[in-house]
């Protein structure tokens, strides 16, 4: 019985776990310029990655932020992961993704000395993904034909040792 139990709280744990799990990153790409608009080409440079709540549009809050060294490429194009450089501040893995008005701030440093240039900001949008999964969410209509994969609740008596499910089915678990 108890290693009934048991199971059932480690399995119960661990999906609670795996569901409240956050994006580890998310992709960043743009072109290095210089100061007279050419591309920055083959050159290694420094990237500050800055996230906002910009709830308050007149003061946006810093919740999180981290520095890369990207390489460019012959067209002084750049790719990373934003979520996987250094941290300066915050926890990239706490943030609350549910605020509507995050926004990613980018500034770059060409000399590698740490004298930083604002390149911008911009508001991080939801992508065609993210609209999907909040649309499975929240049907109630069961989408597909099969009845053995259905949602059930699972209960059990402590009286009579019987664990059973609401669409019928039980175990008796008394010899346990």
């Amino acid at each position: 019985m108890k290693k009934v139990l048991l199971t059932v709280a480690m399995f119960i744990s661990l999906s609670a776990s795996v569901s409240a799990q956050s994006p580890d990153e998310f992709n960043y790409q743009a072109v290095a310029r210089d100061a007279d608009g050419q591309p920055v080409v083959n050159r290694q440079i420094s990237v500050l990655f800055s996230i906002l709540d910009g709830t308050d549009p007149d003061d946006k809050l810093l919740l999180y932020q981290e520095s890369q060294q990207v390489m460019s490429n012959d067209y002084g194009l750049f790719a990373t992961e934003v979520g996987m450089g250094n941290t300066v501040l915050g926890d990239f893995a706490t943030l609350d993704w549910s605020v509507p008005s995050l926004y990613l701030q980018v500034h770059i440093d060409l000399s590698g000395n740490q004298g930083f240039t604002l390149m911008g900001s911009s508001k991080i949008l939801p992508i065609p993904i993210a609209y999907y999964a909040l649309r499975a969410g929240n049907t109630s209509e069961d989408l597909d034909t099969d009845t053995t994969n259905e949602l059930q609740m699972l209960a059990y008596d402590s009286n009579t040792h019987v664990i059973s499910l609401s669409d019928g089915g039980s175990i008796d678990v008394s010899a346990w």
